[in-house]
């Protein structure tokens, strides 16, 4: 997301039109100078998706030209949906979300004394002094960090060998284990599993039908290559393989699918996929918790105070050869998405290059 040392001056120039030739103003000096092959960038005003563009290639090596529907594993932008699974269950009285986690877990077997005093909402807004990857994570051999899939059974078991880093609600901590355990804590307070529940409270009422969690071999070719960025030379590389523990990192999605969460997070419409207590549980800050200056934390949603009350609250997300970016202004009702075959701070690159652009047409409506 944009930082606010530029966003005065941002927002004093002149409103652009928001053009393709404005995007690719935007982006392709990013793409040059950080050997990123392709990204594609959406748009959203109100309800509507205004701009859905590609630029550079899914393919170094044959050259293929990126393309609008292409499928990415979006990494931790499956945070910002396991929060609104959580967030619903919340709303139903399904679950609190001040529960201790140890409620929602399996109790047949062991475990630590922290699950009684760690809530769902510090694990929701990284407070809960869990620490930031599981104990017996396993990675494919000499990748940066392209983790194997993960198992309930794994999940269990590294729960029993996991110490706190931090006393719950202390401290700020990015932690995917928590949103692991979330995973866990949402099938069992639902009765189903994280992608069935996710397909039937999201995705099929907003219409996101690239947007899952198994890949089947009907999607499979939709993928483009994907690229680390620790290689000097881009080399295709392989995907994060997700397995029963998805709730942290495993979703995929296109831009234009991305683009429609994106809308529905401000949406007023009286079919509103996410009612206005929803949006309000998910995207106000905790007034506790700081990030960074001017930046907070809501339920999975980073939010940034900017010059004239704007407010800007996003995500991002990378699983090494995959990164990706989501923000959106609740008013003006607006948002962009940026997605990419290359993995490390790629996606956040370029949503900082485009927001920077095309922040003054947003913010003045």
């Amino acid at each position: 997301m944009i930082t606010s040392l530029f966003v005065a001056t941002i927002l004093a120039q002149a409103q652009p039109t928001i053009t393709r030739a404005l995007i690719e103003s935007a982006v392709r000096p990013v793409l040059d100078e950080q050997q990123i092959p392709g990204v594609v960038v959406a748009v959203t005003r109100g309800d509507s998706v205004v701009l859905l563009e590609v630029f550079g290639v899914r393919d170094v090596a044959t050259g293929a030209p990126l393309r609008a529907n292409d499928l990415f594993l979006v990494g931790s932008i499956t945070k910002q949906f396991t929060a609104t699974l959580l967030a619903q269950l919340a709303e139903r009285g399904a679950l609190s979300l001040d529960d201790p986690v140890q409620k929602y877990l399996d109790r047949s077997g062991p475990l630590p004394d922290w699950t009684s005093r760690v809530t769902l909402r510090q694990l929701a807004t990284h407070t809960s002094g869990v620490p930031r990857e599981p104990v017996n994570r396993k990675d494919l051999p000499g990748s940066p960090s392209v983790m194997q899939a993960y198992s309930r059974a794994e999940l269990y078991d590294g729960l029993r060998r996991t110490t706190l880093d931090a006393e719950p609600g202390v401290r700020w901590s990015y932690s995917n284990l928590g949103y692991a355990i979330l995973g866990e804590v949402i099938e069992r307070a639902s009765g189903r599993s994280y992608e069935a529940l996710l397909r039937e409270r999201v995705l099929t009422p907003l219409s996101m039908a690239n947007t899952g969690v198994t890949v089947t071999p009907g999607n499979e070719p939709r993928f483009p290559s994907g690229y680390w960025p620790e290689d000097r030379e881009p080399v295709a590389r392989p995907r994060w393989v997700i397995g029963e523990v998805a709730s942290f990192s495993g979703v995929h999605s296109s831009a234009g699918d991305l683009a429609r969460f994106v809308a529905a997070q401000t949406s007023t419409a009286p079919d509103a996929a996410l009612s206005a207590v929803l949006r309000r549980m998910l995207h106000t800050p905790d007034r506790d918790i700081s990030v960074a200056p001017g930046r907070s934390m809501a339920l999975s949603w980073f939010v940034e105070s900017l010059p004239g009350g704007l407010r800007v609250i996003g995500g991002g997300g990378e699983v090494d050869s995959f990164s990706g970016a989501i923000a959106f202004l609740e008013r003006p009702r607006a948002g962009i998405v940026v997605l990419t075959n290359r993995g490390g701070d790629s996606g956040e690159r370029l949503m900082r290059a485009v927001m920077t652009r095309i922040l003054p047409a947003l913010a003045g409506g």
